[in-house]
């Protein structure tokens, strides 16, 4: 029996006729750049009680979030204004309603003194009511019967959930509006989608646009941006379901009619869509994302993931969900950015990745991630990424790091040996999670002739950290 104490982290022996899991890095083979990963916030009920700056430390610190989704609320313009250049901010409603955006700029707020760099991005359920035919925040259609509904890309079918076409540049001045709100609070915004689920009515917030309209909207919203001194503020969407990829009643009805529109192409500069089957159950599929990446990769734009269910948080089960999901939309997909649901809820739930203010196996999980590829890392090649270990790298020039995770879903151990591609680090930081352990830290890894060989725990994650790189 031998032992690798290369890796100490794995730790048990080796038997010498065991074959390794080789996998070899190349530095020089760059794919997506990284933006950053984050969640939403519950903004409603005693959810906003636990936000002060304590979670504020927990959410930036330790679970090493570096983006916050907020919801640009259509409650906060209740009453009907005809004239736009009436619309102004300090006129909003800041709370008392479902989405409230004092809660929202309040805790951008308390991250943002942790860490200026943080990316705030805002996405609409749904404009103020008024300017929709529902006069409604959600579907009134379906509040006594079914839960949700849903359009094809060319028509709204029998729903009154959109917005009418008139008050297309009030919705924009709103946004504007709402632009100069976020940047008088000190949090200003890095990004916006005028459109959530865009194929969805539901009961509650939503709007839905078809693809023409959508591509009209996206347009209007980067001119006025543009003309108010705001264009440097980013657009994203359409935020439909990633593995809705079935023609033009699915995603590509959507892609087709932006690239279409000269105008919108031009201001859509992230296109962006979420990780479930059906806007509630969880998508952690790999097709879903590699068959959306081969509708987009030719058209030189950033992708983001910017909603998701996240799985279960007993272990093993986040290697294969949460993990799975991540690395999924990484390796698969491109994203350059990972923005499951929520961070927390009062229950174990697919929807968040806490528990109140409790780290779970899930939030371990995630955090192998979110604590250790930074905004402005590249992912670079690390292959094979999906064989029985699940392996990622991600080079950052400016900071000097390599960071790589592995993933290993199976009940046994399993052996490694990594190239490094002639990558020169000394050592590398451990991160290990296991049954027993809670991404601990253990000795570093120091490799041997351009490698690191070893073995992996069974069902475990590594974050391998290599720093102060010659390049």
């Amino acid at each position: 029996m031998r032992i690798y104490p290369l890796l100490s982290i794995l730790t048990a022996g080796l038997a010498c006729s065991a074959v390794a899991n080789t996998l070899t890095l190349d530095p020089d083979r760059r794919h997506q750049h990284i933006d950053g990963f984050g969640t939403c916030l519950v903004s409603w009920g005693s959810y906003p009680e636990i936000y002060d700056e304590d979670f504020a430390r927990i959410y930036v610190r330790e679970m090493g979030c570096s983006m916050l989704r907020v919801e640009l609320s259509g409650g906060t313009l209740p009453e009907p204004i005809e004239d736009v250049d009436a619309i102004r901010h300090e006129d909003f409603l800041m709370s008392g309603y479902t989405g409230s955006t004092e809660v929202f700029v309040g805790f951008a707020q308390k991250i943002r003194a942790l860490d200026p760099e943080i990316k705030i991005i805002g996405t609409v359920w749904t404009p103020p009511p008024w300017m929709k035919y529902s006069n409604a925040l959600g579907d009134p259609e379906l509040a006594e019967g079914r839960r949700s509904g849903s359009i094809r890309a060319n028509t709204y079918r029998d729903t009154r959930n959109y917005v009418q076409r008139k008050y297309y540049p009030h919705m924009v001045r709103w946004l504007v509006e709402f632009a100069k709100l976020y940047e008088a609070a000190g949090v200003p915004l890095y990004a916006i989608s005028p459109g959530n689920e865009v194929k969805f009515t539901q009961w509650f917030q939503s709007c839905v646009w078809t693809a023409e309209d959508f591509a009209t909207i996206v347009a209007m919203l980067g001119e006025g941006l543009e003309a108010a001194g705001y264009g440097h503020i980013k657009i994203f969407g359409p935020e439909t379901m990633t593995g809705h990829n079935w023609g033009p009643e699915g995603n590509q009805g959507y892609l087709d009619a932006l690239r279409k529109n000269p105008t919108a192409w031009k201001h859509l500069d992230i296109i962006a869509t979420h990780g479930y089957v059906d806007g509630f159950a969880a998508d952690m599929s790999a097709t879903s994302s590699a068959e959306f990446w081969n509708l987009i990769k030719d058209d030189n734009k950033t992708y983001w993931m910017t909603e998701g269910g996240t799985g279960p948080h007993q272990w093993p089960a986040p290697l294969t969900n949460v993990a799975a999901a991540i690395h999924n939309s990484l390796v698969t997909g491109n994203a350059s950015a990972f923005v499951p649901w929520q961070i927390a809820e009062n229950n174990p739930s697919t929807h968040a990745l806490m528990v109140n203010r409790e780290m779970t196996k899930k939030s371990q999980a995630a955090r192998h991630y979110f604590r250790f590829i930074r905004p402005g890392a590249h992912r670079v090649s690390l292959e094979p990424a999906d064989g029985a270990i699940k392996a990622s790298a991600y080079l950052h020039p400016e900071h000097r790091t390599l960071t790589m995770v592995f993933i290993n879903p199976e009940e046994r151990r399993l052996p490694i040996d990594v190239d490094l591609g002639g990558l020169r680090v000394e050592a590398f930081e451990v991160y290990q999670t296991t049954e027993t352990e809670d991404l601990a830290r253990r000795s570093d890894a120091v490799p041997q002739a351009g490698r690191l060989t070893g073995s992996m725990p069974p069902q475990s994650m590594i974050t391998l950290v290599g720093r102060d790189l010659e390049m």
